[in-house]
């Protein structure tokens, strides 16, 4: 098997290629400006086999202050 990987400029890896002989498998990311992924898409020969969303909730130091 061969896998190749692609980055973007942050270093957030954008998309993984698994090849096999007659299947290739596809895994693109995309990021939050956080550097987290939130969405992420698995492909098999091309056709988009499932998608999972992330929905991250972030809190400021305010939100724990201690009046």
């Amino acid at each position: 098997m061969k896998e190749t990987y692609k980055y973007d400029e942050k270093g957030n890896k954008i998309e993984e290629n698994h090849y096999e002989p007659s299947t290739l498998y596809n895994i693109q990311y995309v990021y939050d400006k956080n550097g987290n992924w939130i969405k992420s898409t698995f492909s098999n020969n091309g056709v988009a086999t499932s998608i999972s969303i992330r929905e991250i909730e972030y809190y400021t130091k305010d939100a724990y202050s201690i009046c």
